[in-house]
């Protein structure tokens, strides 16, 4: 079998890869407090915050860049397993959740004057 040399490998590029990004916004994101802080049934944030893709999506995809909302590690973990203070909502009371937060968070970055990627 005929081997390349090593380093001539070309990276093969993903559509996640392609696909257009809000790195400034998800970076403002990151900046901002968990949207759990403060919510007397949500426990204690912890960890750093994350920029959460909680916009919807197909199996095995991504949502875009503009549908994140900030959450601490902790937070971010408990709404991917479905536990904590996310453990006894129901699809649809977490896709409206997740539909509400990711509106408030939008807002909050036009106010502030960030841009808002169009994903």
């Amino acid at each position: 079998m005929k081997r390349s040399k090593p380093g001539r490998r070309l990276a093969r590029r993903t559509k996640y890869s392609r696909r257009k990004r809000g790195t400034e916004y998800m970076r403002w994101v990151k900046t901002q407090p968990c949207v759990l802080a403060g919510v007397a049934t949500a426990g204690v944030c912890d960890g750093s915050v994350e920029a959460d893709h909680a916009g919807s999506r197909g199996v095995g995809q991504k949502a875009p860049d503009n549908t994140c909302i900030p959450l601490c590690r902790k937070h971010h973990r408990d709404r991917t397993d479905m536990r904590g203070a996310f453990g006894a909502l129901f699809a649809r009371e977490m896709r409206s959740w997740c539909n509400a937060m990711i509106t408030r968070t939008q807002e909050t970055a036009k106010l502030r004057g960030i841009e808002v990627p169009s994903c």
